[in-house]
């Protein structure tokens, strides 16, 4: 049996950033000197005695705080990064999951193919201390729907697209413990029978402390196949349980990669030994463990018979672990044969990663590492911005996963980890990454792209920018980064602290990345998505720049939700050519933060016309509390619904469609707050809206006839 799962609560308030790869350096490391590499264990005996050390370690470096006491520092194959029209086994006229990478499935909570479609429940939303609107008011628009919280439910919906209906077929009860909660889903119809694909983790909606180990200890991660040839009546053939948290997943052909974070709980120990013999009996105890009571493990299809993920020799420890200390998570990658969900290879290595991205035949890990020591407070006091990101690279292919080479990286890839991904692209033979330094004097960048490239073990740098050649800063100081799109053998990130300052870079010649174009217009964008080959359309918010301040120190005062469509026929030369904004101060978008609530339809031949969707929370009316004159004024909530949008490549125009509304301030006696888990699918003329856990149907050329919610 493994050692019974400790839980913590109040803990968790006292714990300062600390991870394995957010350790300070002793005045005797020279972290330049540390390697990054992972390395393969000769035996099981030598993974276990590596391990159980840095548990040790862990352990007894604690303090009240929940974060260590100061200790030694712990050839690719083309993807051309650009959006697909449709994720896999998709008809063209129907809209897909959007994905970064052609060929590489995402998890989202919606699966379709234009005559069914799936929808996994998610907490409902709810009303502030206001009755429902009345539902036998006649208006044109359908009352809301208030229901009780419907964790772990699949909702199958039958869709008619030549109509803009869709009918409830079945709510099927997913076969999870209710520790568990299903959070995403993929739809395999490659093979037989067509199965669907659930990933649930043990977190739910609450978020373990990210850079502490021990919080992450107890959870577990599960993955349901169902048998949906009939989809009035799902079934369920294989289950899977394991140890951990999911952290990400892909779809890639017929298989399933998922990582996983794990960290063993262990019955007895001290999570905050202050003497020796607090430290010696922590000790005794890890050293009196089995290693398969420290490794995750899983069960299948409801067996109790508990099987290691990865066998310990088929495990990786950083090459300074034998000198150094390091993360006690243990990080898994597993690849499942989508047939029968049995495991076709797994591997794990012992550290931390907070970033997945995966190309066809490629999956890339990375973590931050913040250089930080603990003042005489207790209180995390970082030493410079020094801050250095590890990738490690994996090579995929028929099912196999093989450990290739690791790398580092000036900088950190942002706090919405959903954008994290966008910030490395994998292509011929090279692996480009922007990153964001936070280096704020005037000759510096805080921003910094880096090349790396495959030799041995090793991703060496090949090229950065700026550089020696081309110093110019990326970005001026006090600039964050925002959205980054790697297309082809470019990249265009966003930096914004008053306007938005577009940056083109050409990556034609690996060795030397060079700026070649620059765009400055107000407001930023958060996601980048390419239209064409010439246009690119940038969602984010509008701003107005703060006048009142002097220019080194200016900001800017966020408006509305703002689509822009950039002409970069000539990089050199972009322009804004249109631009939309949804809303005033306080509108909000959930594609804002997840490109999964962002939808998009290629352009039809005979229109011309792409189609995008977005569901919008929208803020216009002037408040009694603010100057509405003033850029800071928030104004209040009018409506939400679905914003539809055509984009015509001919015109170079933003074309404002109408909303599909299902709530406003006149006719609803509630306050809609929650668009935040909204997806919509576009199936010819027929616009499907997943609002919370219901979906509203309606025509493109007509939004204001809703049908729904069902």
């Amino acid at each position: 049996m493994k050692p019974q799962p400790l839980f913590f609560s109040a803990l968790s308030a006292l714990i300062v950033l600390a991870s394995c790869s957010d350790s300070s350096d002793s005045p005797n490391t020279d972290p330049a000197t540390l390697s990054h590499k992972l390395k393969a264990v000769e035996s099981a005996a030598e993974f276990e005695r590596q391990y159980k050390d840095a548990l040790i370690e862990y352990f007894n470096t604690q303090d009240y705080y929940g974060g260590p006491y100061p200790t030694d520092d712990v050839a690719f194959e083309e993807s051309d990064g650009a959006a697909p029209t449709n994720s896999a086994d998709a008809d063209s006229s129907v809209s897909q999951t959007n994905v970064q990478e052609s060929g590489v499935d995402e998890a989202d909570r919606i699966k379709t193919d234009g005559n069914t479609l799936f929808v996994l429940s998610k907490p409902s939303y709810y009303y502030y201390g206001i009755p429902e609107a009345d539902v036998a008011q006649e208006t044109s628009m359908p009352a809301p729907h208030n229901e009780a919280d419907e964790y772990n439910q699949l909702r199958v919906y039958s869709l008619d697209a030549d109509n803009a209906t869709s009918e409830l077929v079945t709510d099927y009860d997913l076969p999870l413990e209710d520790s568990l909660v299903a959070d995403g889903l993929y739809w395999y119809r490659d093979g037989a029978p067509s199965k669907l694909i659930v990933t649930a983790n043990g977190t739910g909606y609450y978020e373990p402390v990210w850079y502490e180990s021990y919080s992450w200890g107890g959870f577990r991660g599960a993955l349901v196949g169902l048998d949906v040839s009939n989809p009035s009546a799902p079934k369920s053939t294989e289950n899977v349980e394991f140890d951990g948290n999911i952290l990400s997943t892909r779809r890639i052909g017929e298989h399933l990669i998922v990582a996983s974070r794990y960290f063993p709980t262990i019955e007895g120990i001290n999570y905050y030994p202050q003497t020796d013999a607090e430290k010696d009996r922590n000790k005794s105890i890890i050293e009196s463990l089995d290693i398969n009571d420290l490794l995750p493990s899983y069960t299948a299809s409801g067996s109790d018979t508990e099987t290691l993920l990865t066998a310990p020799e088929s495990c990786f420890v950083p090459e300074s672990a034998d000198s150094q200390g390091y993360s006690p998570d243990v990080i898994t990658l597993v690849s499942y044969d989508l047939s029968d969900m049995s495991i076709a290879s797994s591997l794990c290595f012992v550290g931390a990663t907070e970033t997945f991205y995966a190309s066809t035949d490629k999956v890339f890990l990375a973590t931050t590492r913040y250089d930080w020591a603990l003042d005489n407070d207790g209180m995390a006091e970082y030493a410079d911005q020094d801050v250095e990101t590890d990738i490690h690279g994996f090579s995929f292919a028929n099912g196999t996963l093989s450990y290739d080479a690791s790398g580092v990286v000036k900088g950190q890839l942002g706090w919405n980890i959903d954008q994290r991904p966008f910030r490395l692209s994998a292509r011929d033979g090279d692996l480009r990454v922007v990153s964001f330094t936070g280096e704020l004097e005037a000759d510096k960048s805080p921003v910094r792209l880096t090349v790396l490239r495959e030799r041995g073990a090793e991703l060496t740098t090949l090229a950065t920018l700026p550089s020696d050649q081309r110093p110019e800063p990326l970005g001026k100081p006090g600039e964050q980064l925002y959205a980054s799109r790697f297309i082809g053998d470019r990249a265009f990130f966003v930096t914004f602290r008053a306007t938005d300052p577009l940056y083109i870079v050409d990556l034609s010649t690996s060795d030397d990345p060079r700026v070649v174009g620059e765009l400055f217009i107000d407001g930023y964008s958060d996601y980048l998505h390419p239209i064409s080959e010439t246009l690119l359309l940038g969602l984010g918010k509008d701003a107005i720049p703060d006048e009142r301040a002097e220019e080194e120190e200016r900001g800017a005062w966020y408006q509305g939700v703002k689509l822009s469509l950039i002409d970069i026929t000539d990089p050199t030369n972009p322009a804004e050519v249109d631009k939309h904004v949804i809303g005033r101060r306080g509108t909000e978008s959930p594609a804002l933060r997840s490109h999964h609530a962002f939808t998009f339809l290629n352009a039809d031949n005979a229109t011309g016309s792409s189609r995008v969707a977005i569901p919008v929370s929208i803020h216009d009316v002037a408040s009694p509390y603010t100057d509405s004159s003033k850029p800071w004024a928030w104004y209040d909530w009018s409506r939400s619904g679905l914003q539809l949008l055509e984009v015509d490549t001919a015109s170079q125009q933003i074309v404002d469609k109408g909303l599909v509304k299902v709530a406003d301030r006149e006719t609803s006696e509630s306050y809609w707050i929650s668009t935040e888990f909204d997806r919509s699918v576009l199936a010819s003329e027929a616009v499907y809206y997943v609002n919370n856990n219901r979906v509203y149907s309606t025509f493109w050329q007509t939004p204001e006839n809703v049908e729904g919610p069902k």
